[in-house]
């Protein structure tokens, strides 16, 4: 590749980096852009809102890679949300070896960062297949060794536990596969074979721990297996967290931290692509959406120039030397943008009366939108989300017959915001379900329709606006507080 190409990367990486900024520290990004720079290094660094990134990882040439540069990139910004210096008070507390804690947080700022940025699993996936590629002969070597015991295998079985199977930060049973059966005879034959399990399945924990309860895994796992204290290191790939926030930085740190330190990381929704065959809308639908229409009309926009024509009195007493304004109507109104969540997941088929009102209000809005000339997208979820072919809104108007064998579960809404930064949301739901992290600029567009019985108070933790509908006929009245009329464009 040429130096146009290591341009792009770089334009990636700022693009990144402002991103989760956005979404993280939404406040201090309003002040201060962030900034990736490629220096010699080891590992990666920052000081908050400059990252700097090492020129080489693992035979790679991250100038030349951007998946693995966005990898390290979201690598880093995973130890930005922890409580680093917590975690560090209780390793020396606990005398847990340093690349127990080091381990423990790759794993949970991995997790993290996928969970609050699903597009940022891929290039996360590229690094550790990266390490994987490289490392996994010399962490199979440690463990082979004749008469190896637990201590001194604990460190290789934790390293290859992440690095085996690249598609997720962590890996139990990683010595299952046919590709380590030398590995698993050595450890089935060990009299510490039940001790090594449990060391991995407490490891599997961090990826669904809060960032603020790391610390007190680490002093769990350290109470169950204190021979740890004694166990040899070898080199940790990605080196130590290197957070050296200060100044405004420092002010992105403590606000991205307090948004996220109290959030478990959820794993991604799968998502679904269905072919489908859009039915008639209900009738109670069509004659509702009449009603709110008028909620979704956007005039045309408009530019104003200093020209002959009216004379604008403020400027003229701050003595402008040429007081006149002009009015230029624009040629085309603003597109009102919105995406239709419904929620078609078991608790809301326990009543016939339940999904029939979530689907007429689905399809009431829906058909608002489109008659104002909006573009309108349609999403089923449960414990999956289902879009139709193109991304429109025909899954809306299919005949009642989808899969609802799941649970109500919201971490759909993280891949969501980020495809379709400027559409609104409304989720038309009970809210009986797990939410994820919702960035204010996020909240701030995002709406709820709660079909009783429901959970509101759950909604308002990641809506701006939440109305309880238990009639879809009331819808009208109840649009003006769910969707004001200055941001539906």
């Amino acid at each position: 590749m040429d130096t146009l190409d290591a341009r792009n990367v770089e334009r990636a990486l700022n693009a990144a980096a402002n991103q989760m900024l956005a979404v993280v520290a939404p406040a201090t990004s309003r002040l201060v852009q962030a900034a990736v720079t490629v220096a010699e290094a080891d590992t990666a660094s920052t000081d908050g809102v400059h990252i700097w990134l090492p020129p080489a990882f693992e035979g790679v040439d991250v100038t030349q890679d951007a998946p693995v540069a966005i990898g390290l990139l979201a690598h880093e910004l995973g130890h930005f949300l922890q409580p680093l210096q917590e975690v560090q008070q209780a390793e020396r507390e606990t005398g847990a070896p340093h690349w127990l804690a080091n381990i423990l947080l790759d794993i949970q700022g991995e997790a993290q960062t996928a969970c609050l940025f699903p597009p940022l699993s891929v290039p996360l996936t590229a690094v550790r297949a990266a390490v994987g590629r490289n490392r996994m002969g010399e962490y199979v070597r440690e463990l082979v060794v004749p008469g190896v015991e637990f201590a001194q295998a604990a460190c290789a079985l934790a390293l290859a536990g992440r690095f085996a199977q690249p598609g997720a930060p962590f890996a139990e049973r990683w010595y299952r596969e046919a590709a380590y059966a030398d590995v698993r005879g050595v450890l089935e034959a060990a009299d510490w074979a039940g001790k090594a399990d449990e060391l991995l399945n407490w490891l599997g924990t961090a990826h669904w721990t809060a960032a603020k309860d790391l610390p007190g895994l680490l002093r769990q796992i350290m109470a169950q297996f204190p021979e740890l204290q004694a166990a040899p290191a070898l080199t940790m790939p990605l080196g130590d967290p290197k957070i050296a926030a200060r100044g405004i930085g420092q002010a992105a740190q403590v606000e991205a931290q307090a948004n996220t330190r109290e959030r478990e990381p959820m794993d991604s929704q799968e998502l679904k692509e269905l072919p489908v065959q859009p039915g008639l809308p209900e009738p109670d639908a069509v004659t509702i959406a009449r009603a709110i229409r008028l909620r979704f009309a956007v005039p045309k926009g408009g530019v104003e120039v200093v020209a002959p024509g009216r004379l604008d009195r403020r400027e003229a007493a701050r003595g402008d030397g040429i007081p006149f304004r002009l009015d230029l109507p624009g040629r085309s109104a603003p597109r009102p943008q919105v995406v239709i969540c419904l929620d078609v997941s078991e608790s809301m088929w326990y009543s016939k009366g339940k999904i029939w009102a979530a689907r007429v209000a689905a399809q009431a809005i829906a058909l608002a939108v489109r008659d104002a000339g909006g573009d309108v997208v349609g999403v089923l979820f449960d414990d999956t989300w289902l879009i139709g072919a193109g991304w429109g809104d025909a899954l809306l108007f299919a005949p009642a017959a989808w899969p609802t064998e799941g649970g109500t579960y919201f971490a759909f809404l993280a891949d969501l915001w980020r495809r379709y930064p400027s559409h609104w949301v409304v989720l038309v739901t009970d809210g009986d379900g797990y939410v994820p992290y919702a960035a204010a600029p996020d909240r701030a567009r995002t709406g709820a329709v709660v079909i009783p019985d429901g959970k509101p108070e759950k909604m308002a933790e990641i809506c701006n606006s939440v109305i309880v509908l238990k009639d879809p006929r009331d819808l009208p009245w109840a649009m003006a507080l769910l969707i004001p009329r200055a941001i539906v464009a």
